[in-house]
């Protein structure tokens, strides 16, 4: 079933964790202000049933830009900015 919110399809808990990266338990931590891994500028889902919450895809879209990216792994012996031949 799609909810929509200002003319947004809402998010399922599995797609906000494709976009974030984030497993289920690390998304809800990221909720939860007595979990040591609160982050108060996670975007707060949208209550639509008893036990049933979606996110508004456009703040987990500003949130996910709001990181810092991560540099990737190199490859062994490898230099910044070099690839190894």
């Amino acid at each position: 079933m799609q909810i929509e919110m200002k003319g947004q399809v809402l998010l399922h808990c599995p797609e906000v964790q494709a976009l974030t990266g984030l497993s289920r338990s690390s998304l809800y931590e990221r909720l939860n202000p007595r979990s040591p891994y609160h982050d108060s500028s996670f975007p707060q889902p949208v209550r639509v049933g008893q036990s049933s919450v979606r996110w508004i895809p456009s703040e987990v879209e500003s949130w996910v830009l709001s990181r810092p990216r991560a540099l990737g792994k190199r490859k062994s012996g490898a230099k910044l900015g070099q690839a190894k031949e």
